[in-house]
């Protein structure tokens, strides 16, 4: 089948046991009655001739084969009948450079579901897309791989080892550059330059200065990489909210400047050195309409919009999305996120005429892992040892990630209050990283749900403080928030500082204005705005142990079946 044709011209081929189908052969088919009748868009066979009908239910069919067989075994039953190839490699012929690119691989070095339960990803899954987009590019084809930035913040067994074996595993695959991500502060210069010196391959940040404007020697802005007589230039450049996206205390002495300026400016230096090629890798994101080509949002979009000069490829992150579009005659690509889809562009040498670029899913049904690879994700799973696979909770449902508020995100806010024996508890939405899926919930499950390890904090602020605090945090477009102890009824279209409509606390209590309240927040929104105690005389005092920690004692002292707070804690009014 060519699945790029339209319906009706798809198949090029077919053979019934190794002789070609003709016009007019005859098969007998088993097919249940839903089908016969049509039903599924099969109407191309619903006039046929009937020459059994059983009047047996599936399910008994079923019952009858396991009691027969005993023990089922796969290869008695699965025989590869067909697969999905790729069509021709490279639409762009003649010399051409291929740019491999991932983005926020976030330590998914394990395969692991997506949002539809498919599993996907994997360090030794990505290496053999990786090895096949290598493979594919032949005779004057010349390949570089990149990446879009946050490799190693996200999952136990990386956070647990500082990120050590992802490096190992990019250093395996030969990565020729990479951009700083806003995580890969996350725990501090000291732990990033320690990978960094691990690395054989190089951070970029052009944009990263200190804050008197020096450049920042341990971070490189840019590099030309040689393929042949072809030089590669790749300029990287870190978001420009990196510092109200990871641990302000992180990031302190460093700034992070616009980059379309800078872009403009290195672009020309690199050309001026005779690269013919120019790529830039930007930890920013935007999302677009399906399929990734139109209706497109987002920082990278604005970005891209104010450049000027000729930027052959833009490679983004930050978003997790699916990208696959041009902006002011620049391409710009996104292969989602965690190892689940490589972005491939093959660019003519030197670079005229139009390019090829495609986003690529990785399941791990449809590929094999590479042994090396593999070796490296054993190796570092063995390290964490059995406490992935402990189990915490049962949950009775699927808790999902999805609108502004959510059953999970009351969870975590709900464990901050009871970790600190507080009157409330306030999370950032966006510190959820992960859903949790029906049946029994491990640690490695919640690590991810939670995987920044932020300490917590006891905040003492009378009631009109807190009033004051919430008409903060509440923003305009969504609350941003996930609450504990309390509802709170606010008009997102109000005037800041007079969104909060009404405060109810349990048991029909109100709010007082004179009484005094401890709230439970993370170090995260301690420091960073828009959450941030301003008032330095307010009482402050650490909670012994993390928000992570505070979710698993918090679910392990909750009674079985666990009940799901779905209760409505932040409702807009619409006035």
């Amino acid at each position: 089948m060519d699945l790029s044709k339209p319906f009706g011209n798809r198949i090029t081929s077919l053979t019934y046991k190794g002789k070609p189908v003709a016009p007019d052969d005859t098969f007998t088919m088993a097919i249940n009655n839903y089908r016969q009748s049509g039903g599924g868009g099969y109407s191309m066979i619903q006039s046929a001739p009937v020459i059994k009908d059983t009047q047996t239910e599936i399910r008994q069919l079923l019952i009858d084969e396991v009691k027969q067989k005993g023990t089922l075994r796969v290869d008695d039953y699965f025989t590869p009948s067909w697969r999905i190839v790729r069509g021709a490699a490279a639409q762009v012929t003649g010399p051409r450079l291929r740019v491999i690119s991932t983005n926020d691989f976030h330590g998914a070095l394990v395969p692991g579901p997506d949002a539809q339960g498919v599993v996907r990803g994997g360090a030794a899954y990505v290496a053999r897309a990786i090895e096949t987009a290598r493979a594919e590019c032949t005779d004057e084809c010349v390949s570089i791989l990149v990446d879009g930035g946050d490799l190693f913040q996200g999952t136990a067994v990386s956070n647990l080892t500082y990120g050590r074996p992802v490096v190992e595993y990019y250093n395996k695959m030969r990565y020729d550059a990479v951009v700083v991500g806003n995580h890969e502060f996350d725990w501090g210069t000291d732990t990033l330059r320690a990978r960094m010196r691990q690395s054989k391959f190089p951070y970029l940040g052009v944009n990263v200065r200190y804050t008197d404007g020096r450049d920042v020697p341990w971070i490189p802005n840019d590099t030309i990489i040689q393929r042949g007589k072809w030089k590669i230039g790749v300029i990287g450049f870190a978001s420009i909210i990196t510092a109200s996206t990871t641990k302000s205390t992180n990031v302190t002495g460093l700034r992070f400047d616009a980059p379309a300026p800078i872009i403009d400016s290195v672009a020309r230096v690199m050309r001026a050195k005779g690269a013919d090629v120019i790529v830039a890798v930007e930890h920013d994101g935007g999302f677009c309409d399906r399929p990734a080509t139109a209706g497109c949002s987002g920082e990278i979009f604005r970005i891209v919009g104010q450049i000027k000069e000729k930027i052959d490829l833009m490679v983004s992150g930050h978003s997790h999305s699916l990208v696959n579009t041009v902006v002011n005659g620049i391409p710009i690509v996104q292969a989602r996120s965690s190892g689940r889809a490589l972005a491939v562009v093959d660019i003519p040498l030197p670079p005229s005429g139009e390019l090829s670029a495609m986003v690529r899913e990785i399941g791990v049904d449809s590929m094999s892992p590479v042994a090396g690879v593999d070796s490296i994700v054993s190796r570092a799973v063995a390290m964490i040892g059995p406490k992935l696979n402990e189990k915490i909770t049962t949950l009775p449902i699927d808790l999902p990630r999805s609108g502004s508020q959510y059953a999970l995100g009351n969870i975590v806010a709900d464990a901050f209050r009871w970790a600190g024996k507080a009157d409330f508890g306030i999370t950032n939405t966006a510190g959820v990283r992960a859903p949790l899926r029906a049946g029994p919930v491990t640690f490695a499950q919640l690590f991810e749900v939670q995987p920044f390890g932020n300490n917590l904090f006891r905040v003492q602020m009378r009631g009109f403080e807190f009033r004051e605090y919430l008409e903060r945090i509440l923003g305009a477009n969504s609350p941003g928030v996930h609450v504990s102890g309390f509802t709170v009824a606010y008009n997102p279209n109000g005037a800041a500082g007079s969104r909060v409509a009404s405060i109810h606390l349990p048991e029909g209590r109100t709010l007082s204005d004179a009484a005094m309240y401890t709230v439970v927040i993370n170090d995260f929104m301690l420091g960073n705005d828009p959450y941030a105690i301003r008032n330095k005389s307010m009482a402050v005092t650490p909670i012994s142990f993390t928000d992570q920690e505070a979710t698993i004692r918090y679910l392990r002292a909750q009674r079985l079946p666990l009940a799901i707070p779905v209760d409505a804690r932040i409702v807009q009014v619409i006035e």
